[in-house]
């Protein structure tokens, strides 16, 4: 029998199995935070993208002939997609009395855009504009 011959203990082995485990287990949590991490900003950017969209929808609409709106109920549903996760609101507000308010969107997501738009005045003869702010919102995310 050769006395030289060296090898690995049973106890080295299953050190080197412990410390190997750990490391992959590590690397493991950090990708699926990474992962989670893109969602996330995958979302924050659609809905970003959304709401640009809107935003400049609104502004060439309301621009070319529509009368200043005291009701916009009818701007709160907006369509988006059925299977989108993401929900629209749409708030106007003299440029003196911002009105502006997060409260109806406590526990999600939210991303806000804002745009001075001219509105027309058809009540003055001549018709005038007028400057209103136009708050785009889109938000998502659960509401508990």
């Amino acid at each position: 029998m050769l006395r030289n011959e060296r090898g690995l203990t049973l106890l080295e082995v299953l050190a080197a199995t412990v410390i190997l485990s750990l490391v992959i287990l590590m690397f493991l949590n950090i990708s699926s935070f990474s992962i989670m991490s893109n969602k996330n900003d995958d979302l924050r950017v659609n809905a970003l993208q959304l709401a640009e969209q809107k935003l400049n929808e609104y502004r060439s609409t309301y621009t070319a002939a529509i009368p200043v709106l005291q009701n916009w109920a009818d701007l709160n549903n907006p369509a988006v997609n059925p299977g989108s996760p993401y929900g629209l609101y749409v708030q106007q507000s003299g440029i003196q009395n911002q009105t502006f308010s997060t409260a109806a969107f406590t526990n999600r997501k939210l991303v806000s855009l804002q745009s001075i738009i001219l509105f027309r005045d058809i009540s003055t003869t001549p018709a005038k504009l007028v400057p209103r702010i136009m708050t785009v919102t889109v938000y998502w995310g659960a509401t508990n």
